[in-house]
């Protein structure tokens, strides 16, 4: 059973360590700072040992219409696009292999899903941030197992219509 957690000062994340030196970097150096502020929340998965076993960081934004394509867009009213940002997530290297990437990352969604369907806000898009992963290739195709696609551009983000995500936990 894992334990989700919003971070906090008292989480022992010192130890963290993905294959991904910018994401171990900003757990320890942005993270609750960023959290602080208001611009994004992250949250540790333990196990049941307590130890660190991933942490993901969500945050809201908005895309310009002409970064998606069509079928994304259509029917919106010509202003930027809204998004729930899955800003960073990262596996401790000592638990990757195991499942836990799928299993919490399907928890994310669960997650996300439920803000959909119950939070007075909305989105369009749920946008995900590649750019920080040491292996693209293998990070995309883990991300389009989920029905993730790569923004047009190419520019290191994949998304999928929030819809689908509402419905994949219906």
């Amino acid at each position: 059973m894992l334990l989700y957690k919003v971070l906090s000062l008292a989480d022992d994340i010192i130890g963290f360590h993905c294959s991904s030196h910018p994401l171990n970097e900003f757990l320890v150096k942005s993270a609750l700072t960023h959290q602080n502020m208001g611009f994004s929340k992250t949250v540790c998965v333990y196990d049941e040992a307590g130890m660190l076993v991933a942490y993901y960081t969500l945050a809201s934004s908005t895309i310009e219409p002409d970064e998606l394509p069509r079928g994304v867009t259509r029917g919106s009213p010509g202003y930027k696009i809204p998004t729930i940002v899955i800003a960073k997530f990262a596996v401790d290297t000592r638990f990757s292999g195991q499942g836990y990437g799928t299993e919490i990352f399907s928890k994310i969604l669960e997650v996300i899903s439920t803000y959909l369907k119950t939070a007075p806000l909305s989105a369009r898009t749920v946008t995900i941030d590649t750019r920080d992963a040491e292996s693209q290739d293998k990070i995309k195709s883990f991300y389009r197992s989920f029905g993730f696609t790569e923004y047009p551009e190419n520019s290191g983000q994949m998304y999928i219509k929030a819809s689908k995500i509402k419905n994949l936990f219906s």
